[in-house]
C-alpha cells in the first residue's frame, strides 16, 4: 500500500483523520463522514488512507493530487473503544475487535468500501496476515508499547 498513515479519532458520530505530524486530513471529508458511521462511543484506529485504480492497485498521485479516486481508509489496529485503552492486549485481540466494529457498521459506506463492506471478512484476512508483521516490534501476542500517543 502506498498511502498517508493516520489515526482516525472517532467520537459523538465526528471523526477526524490526523496524521502522524498531528495535522488533520481535511480534504477527505467524505472519509471521515464514513468513519463516522461506526456504532461506538468513541475509538481510534491506526490505518492508511489510500486511492486505488481500477485494478485495486495504490494510486498515490491521485491520493497526493486529491483527483477523481475515492480515498479508503485501511485499518490496521483499533487502539481505543468506548473509553477503554486497548494497546495492553495483544495485537490479534485487537485486530478482532477491529473486525467485529467494521461488520457492524451498515453497508453504503462507500469511501470505505474495501474494509467496510460485504468484503470485510476476505479484506480483513488479506491485511491482517500482511499487517501481523508488521514494522512495528509488536509481535501477535504482545500488548502494544505506547510511543507519542495524543488523545
Amino acid at each position: 500500500m502506498d498511502g498517508w498513515r493516520c489515526l482516525a479519532y472517532v467520537e459523538s458520530g465526528v471523526c477526524r483523520l490526523i496524521s502522524r505530524k498531528q495535522n488533520q486530513f481535511k480534504s477527505f471529508s467524505p472519509l471521515a463522514t464514513s468513519v463516522a458511521k461506526l456504532k461506538v462511543q468513541n475509538a481510534i484506529i491506526d490505518g492508511e488512507v489510500v486511492c486505488l485504480d481500477k485494478d485495486g492497485k495504490s494510486a498515490f498521485l491521485d491520493l497526493m493530487r486529491r483527483r477523481k479516486a475515492e480515498a479508503i481508509l485501511y485499518c490496521f489496529d483499533l487502539l481505543w473503544l468506548n473509553n477503554e485503552d486497548l494497546r495492553n492486549l495483544p495485537l490479534l485481540e485487537r485486530k478482532f475487535g477491529l473486525r467485529q466494529q467494521s461488520e457492524r457498521v451498515e453497508t453504503g459506506a462507500y469511501s470505505m468500501r474495501a474494509i467496510w463492506t460485504d468484503t470485510a471478512s476476505d479484506c480483513f484476512r488479506r491485511y491482517a496476515s500482511e499487517t501481523a508483521k508488521e514494522s512495528s516490534a509488536n509481535t501477535k501476542e504482545a500488548p502494544t508499547r505506547p510511543r507519542r500517543f495524543h488523545g
